[in-house]
């Protein structure tokens, strides 16, 4: 239970005024008497809670646009990675009721957070007016409650939830958020009268809180605080305070006796609130779910009355607006039975989320998600602490920051001037031995410190006369908490005293350390503005104070610059890339650095192919499958928004630029060019239809008109243009990521229109540069004794459709060696393109701290089995394809032989660029199937980096694609449209290759031992050990639906214990009948398409949940989707007899643009 701007130091909470608050939860549980907010305002403060980071690492820090607002917040992709979502891939469900964001609006209702299993939230107008509430029911049109108290309404849904949560049997997360004590607002609207004349208009005033109609009498005795403890109520002597306060009056008597009733009517309106305690705990102990429930109740920020020379609000720096009330009772929480403090640890906000996923069993998941919080220590162990597996230790924080950018107003007293620079930051201080330190700095300029063990109040300022030692530790720890990250968050003082001598407050006062912190400077705004800029937060000296908040260490190399060559369709099987073919990508690449000679695509097409790259994940779990609309094509990349999240946008977010030249997408053509991927600074991306015109290309640049290069050979202006952008990224003087692809040496295309005005499209084998033409005349298609499958005679046990296949005739495989010499003629203007970007790399003085990557989209047939020349099949030729790298770190193969042997793929790419970028702490907010790949880039050949997966944990993985299969150059074969299948390739820890199990929509199937049988020529389905073919249907039944996790480990779904680990512990015979029990995965109907109710698997679903929500979860469960889910609630609430339309003129009414203008009026008056 969260409310809307309740204090926790002006007695809001005592038993007198909140009695069911204490019976239900306090004496049964515990309070946290130091609980903070950190940005004390309502949204960004809700979103600290949900994000578990501060609002300097959000970047969402006001109430309304530009700086806040419900459309920044999606925006900002909040809801892609926040509690609800995380508590959803737990196998929760999650409930909301109240207010949610005060810019949720009946103009953006249907714009539904995400995360929420239902959520029914209120809508602007109707927010904050008590007696006629107004709520969207996950997106649905509005309904109002004329004459319905919100907190009663808010409690009736709230309870019909929980009814409905318990009913589910799944574990849940409910979120009920009364709007009290917040102020109340009125608005009317006038509509405009055509036939009068009559000027429509938006009228909103603001009153205190109202209570319910039975509550308006209570507490009538009650008066503000004025004990000795604080003593700030009207405080006379402001002179040691910031000017702007100084010049605010002091309250007169008609103001202290107006103040006193507002306080008085924000706890009658409270009184509904304790109401809907008693009705939450009495609806979990009727439904035998008490016991197994944490309930907590908080606020989204503190609140004054009366004190320092205010009248009421919030946003300031001061006690009351920070401290907020923490309460909670559960499962291993100690009863209190007391009316004593029970918890004086310090919390935040920001320690919520951990807390929650902590008690919910996912400790050791929480370094996935970049939080800045820990959990909270709240006695659920024998030591006081939760017991979890997470990194950092719980409840470690004495020290904490707090901010707020923009302008501070009363909200009630309105002839008090607003101030407009109340931009400021914080530190606060718990000394081991007392109450402790604060530490205030405006951006103005003003400072302010307080010894709160003697002045809890904040009356006396010593900045200037507060000890030496005090002030200067007080700014450096603000220097580096002002702009913290993560683990920096927790413990400033490994980044002030990396060698960890200092621990402490206690150990940083120490006179030896004068010297260290006199040359600190502290932080500094460089000016007053309303919101937060980059430019302001980082103006430290030493400058590596800066950089250690963002990278964890007072000295780091600076961050590595990534150079990616990528061709089309490019195979690892047929020699392409031999060292006679291309010897400067051997002599730059592959001998300074390795190649992984296991290295695979998973959908063997190139647009699906090249976004598993980027998204790192499998076209199962990106849903982009083809190459053109309606299951592929850049419109529909756009419409699932993967350039919202994808390899570029992550990496810009960690301050690279990133660069673009060459094949993007098919798709990406004259048509749609102005609509430019998201993600790069400089992208200049070949169009359609020039794309595969080898000597005619054209190029839109960010967006820009096409420009068109006649006669100019397609590679190498994509050399030319990526070289300039490799020049541009190092003058900026910012680490870099450029991709640079080429189309060789995929087929050529030529457009033409016909007399009816028709276009014809024609394809040819690729082109060479004019001077390769008569390159490798003598080179053959390779017919060895490895793979042995060119032109294979008996196709007896290959699905119908292959049978069916002509042998290929001397003529067809005199062209088909022709397209061979073809395809590595146009590769030497590739490989000439390597010694350029090496060159330049070189000359530029950035090549030691690059990473250089050569890869395909997806591999290529020509002339193995039955086939002519192309991809999209099942077999090694389409899904291997070269890796070859070099860069800081990896150790120099200087060898033709293979250097790392171990499984990479395509959807490990961009998690493998994240870590080397030192993002690896960041992989588990992004939803990826893939981690990083195992680069020698430390002693045991694995990544340094943060990230909880193992590096190349990896020994089985899954293939797939949806479609028909053609021929691309033998045109006499008919095209096949059935070739939808999905397959699994397992290595064999005891041999050298392992197993492959390829099952096709029409049924067919076929397993080959690869270590016997590389080229795939004796199909063992129904031959083969029973053993091997029922792990194989057991590993795809898991595989085909995976997600994340259990895409790198599908061993711990299919054996949950953990008893089984590898290939090698599951084919022992003890698991027989574990695997005969396993339904294989199976295609319902041969669709061209992905559809999940044609792909039936028992792994989709995730199983019942656990009873007891402090262990961890193990289940049998696959995939829990984090989109939206809303399902059925079983118990509908009374209230919602009284439901009224929002009538579609109001809807239509601009309720942002007036809303936001009458603000800033108020803000303003």
């Amino acid at each position: 239970m969260a409310q809307d701007d309740q204090d926790a130091t002006q007695n809001s909470t005592h038993p007198h005024y909140m009695p069911n608050l204490h019976e239900h939860i306090r004496y049964p549980g515990i309070e946290l008497n130091n609980y903070f907010v950190t940005t004390p305002v309502c949204c960004p403060s809700r979103t600290n809670l949900w994000r578990g980071q501060f609002a300097h690492n959000t970047n969402f820090t006001d109430v309304l646009p530009p700086h806040g607002g419900y459309a920044k917040w999606k925006e900002l992709g909040i809801d892609e990675s926040y509690l609800p979502i995380w508590l959803q891939s737990l196998g929760y469900n999650t409930y909301y009721t109240g207010k949610f964001l005060v810019d949720y609006n009946i103009r953006n209702y249907n714009q539904t957070p995400a995360g929420w299993t239902d959520i029914d939230a209120l809508v602007l107008p109707y927010t904050f007016d008590y007696n006629n509430p107004g709520f969207s029911r996950n997106g649905a049109p509005p309904n109002t409650y004329p004459g319905q108290y919100s907190t009663d309404v808010i409690a009736d849904k709230g309870v019909a939830q929980l009814e409905s949560a318990v009913a589910s049997g799944k574990p849940f997360y409910a979120q009920i958020s009364p709007i009290a004590p917040h102020i109340s607002t009125q608005i009317s609207i006038q509509l405009p009268d055509n036939t009068s004349g009559k000027v429509g208009g938006i009228t909103v005033s603001f009153y205190p809180p109202l209570p319910a109609p039975r509550n308006w009498e209570l507490f009538s005795d009650a008066t503000l605080p004025t004990g000795t403890k604080n003593g700030n109520l009207y405080e006379e002597d402001v002179s040691d305070k910031p000017a702007w306060i100084q010049a605010l009056p002091l309250a007169q008597q008609n103001n202290r006796t107006y103040l006193e009733e507002i306080y008085r009517l924000r706890l009658r309106s409270l009184a509904a609130v304790d109401e809907l305690v008693g009705r939450v705990v009495e609806t979990l102990n009727a439904s035998g779910v008490l016991d197994n429930t944490y309930i907590i109740y908080s606020s989204d920020n503190g609140y004054h009355v009366g004190t320092h020379r205010f009248g009421a609000g919030k946003v300031l720096p001061y006690e009351e607006d920070l401290r907020v009330p923490f309460l909670i009772r559960g499962p291993g929480i100690k009863a209190s039975k007391s009316t004593k403090p029970t918890n004086t640890k310090v919390g935040l906000h920001v320690d919520f989320a951990p807390t929650i996923l902590t008690l919910a069993g996912a400790g050791g998941q929480l370094g996935d998600k970049a939080l800045d919080g820990t959990p909270l220590g709240l006695a659920a162990s024998d030591d006081g602490t939760l017991r979890a597996d997470y990194p950092r230790p719980q409840h470690h924080r004495n020290q904490f920051q707090a901010e707020f950018w923009g302008s501070w107003i009363d909200e009630l007293l309105h002839h008090l001037p607003g101030y407009v620079n109340n931009t400021w930051k914080a530190v606060r201080v718990y000394d081991e031995e007392r109450n402790g330190w604060k530490y205030i700095y405006s951006c103005t300029g003003s400072k302010e410190i307080y010894d709160l063990k003697k002045d809890p109040g904040e009356l006396n300022n010593m900045y200037d006369t507060a000890p030496m030692n005090v002030r200067t530790r007080l700014e450096a720890l603000l220097a580096v908490l002002a702009v913290c990250r993560g683990d920096t968050c927790t413990n400033p003082w490994k980044v002030l005293h990396p060698g960890g001598e200092v621990q402490s407050w206690s150990d940083a006062i120490k006179s030896k350390y004068d010297d260290v912190y006199a040359r600190i400077k502290p932080f500094k705004f460089v000016a007053c503005l309303g919101y937060q800029v980059g430019a302001q937060r980082c103006t430290l000296a030493p400058s590596q104070i800066c950089m250690a908040t963002r990278r964890m260490a007072l000295a780091q190399k600076p961050p590595p610059n990534f150079v990616v060559i990528f061709t089309d369709d490019q195979d690892a099987i047929q020699n392409t890339t031999h060292p006679h073919y291309m010897p400067n990508l051997h002599k730059h690449i592959r001998y300074p650095g390795i190649e992984l000679n296991n290295y695979f695509v998973t959908t063997p097409v190139c647009c699906p192919s090249r976004t598993n790259l980027w998204r790192g994940q499998f076209a199962h779990n990106t849903n982009f499958t083809d190459v053109l609309s309606p299951h592929g094509g850049y419109n529909k990349w756009k419409a699932l928004g993967i350039d919202k999240s994808y390899l570029p946008v992550w990496l810009q977010g960690l301050g690279y630029n990133t660069y673009y030249v060459g094949k993007f997408l098919v798709d990406y053509s004259t048509a749609n060019y102005n609509r430019t991927p998201a993600g790069w600074t400089d992208i200049d991306a070949l169009l359609t239809p020039y794309i595969f015109d080898y000597n005619n290309p054209g190029f839109s640049r960010n967006g820009a008109e096409p420009n068109i290069y006649p006669g100019q050979y397609t590679t190498d202006v994509v050399a030319d243009k990526g070289v300039a952008q490799i020049k541009s990224a190092v003058a900026s003087g910012k680490p870099f990521y450029a991709q640079i692809s080429p189309v060789a040496p995929h087929t050529s295309t030529q457009f033409s229109t016909d007399s009816q005005g028709r276009q014809q499209v024609y394809f040819y084998p690729p082109v060479p540069a004019p001077r390769h033409w008569e390159l490798f005349s003598d080179a053959t298609l390779p017919s060895g004794t490895k793979q042995g499958n060119l032109y294979e005679k008996d196709v007896s046990d290959k699905p119908a459709w292959i049978q069916a296949l002509p042998l290929a005739q001397q003529n067809n495989r005199t062209y088909l060696e022709e397209i061979y010499r073809l395809r590595l003629r146009s590769l030497a203007a590739v490989d000439e393109l390597v010694g350029r970007v090496v060159e330049t790399l070189n000359a530029s003085g950035v090549l030691d701290n690059t990473y250089i990557i050569y890869s395909a989209d997806n591999g290529y047939h020509v002339g193995t089995h039955r086939f002519g020349a192309g991809k999209t099949l099942a077999y090694e030729e389409e899904l291997r394809v070269p890796f070859l790298i070099k860069g800081p770190g990896i150790k120099a193969s200087k060898s033709t032989k293979a250097t790392n042997t171990k499984v990479g793929l395509h959807v490990d790419f961009a998690p493998t660029i994240l870590t080397l970028a030192g993002a690896g702490g960041q992989l588990g907010d992004k939803g990826l199937d893939g981690t990083p790949l195992g680069l020698a880039a430390s002693d045991d050949g694995t990544l340094r980096a943060d990230y909880p997966r193992p590096a190349n944990h990896r020994n089985q993985f899954q293939g797939e694609f949806w479609g028909g299969w053609a021929d691309e150059l033998l045109h006499h074969i008919p095209r096949y449209v059935n070739n939808t299948w999905k397959a699994v390739r397992v290595y064999d820890e005891e041999r050298n290759q392992g197993w492959k199990y390829i099952y096709s929509c029409t049924g067919s199937k076929e397993i080959y031992d690869l270590k016997k049988d590389p080229g795939e020529l004796n199909n063992l389905y129904g031959k083969g050990p029973t053993y091997v073919r029922t792990r194989l249907e057991g590993l795809l039944a898991v595989l085909a639906v995976c997600k994340e996790d259990t895409c790198i480990n599908p061993w711990k779904v299919l054996h949950p214990g953990g008893e089984v680990q590898s290939w090698s512990d599951a084919i022992k015979s003890k698991y027989d009948d574990v695997y005969a029990r396993i339904k294989p995965f199976k295609f319902v109907a041969c669709l061209g398409y992905q559809l999940h109710e044609n792909e039936l698997s028992d792994y989709r679903v995730v199983s019942p949940a656990p009873t007891t929500p402090s262990r961890r979860l193990q289940r049998r469960s696959l995939v829990v989707d984090t989109t939206t889910v809303h399902v059925p609630v079983t118990f509908e609430a009374p209230v919602e007899r009284f439901a009224t339309p929002v009538p579609q003129d109001i809807l239509n009414s601009d309720v942002h643009a007036w809303y936001a203008t009458e603000q800033a009026k108020y803000r303003l008056a």
